[in-house]
């Protein structure tokens, strides 16, 4: 994903300014805001995150079934 975002992070700039981005989970559970919020992280705080699904992170939840 690194590679990636080096390739695209002119674009992110440019794209940022046009249309607001859908949240995107990654792969250290934290949601942000898109995919160029992500590679901001990724190349400015040398994370090795990547994109796990579009939408939010959705925390586990567990279920107790009482009888």
């Amino acid at each position: 994903m690194k590679v990636e975002c080096m390739e695209n992070i002119n674009k992110c700039r440019f794209i940022s300014y046009i249309k607001p981005s859908e949240p995107i989970c990654g792969s250290d559970r934290v949601t942000y805001s898109g995919e160029c919020h992500l590679c901001s992280k990724i190349l400015h705080e040398g994370l090795n995150i990547t994109k796990l699904y579009d939408g939010p992170c959705v925390s586990k939840v567990t279920f107790i079934l009482h009888f």
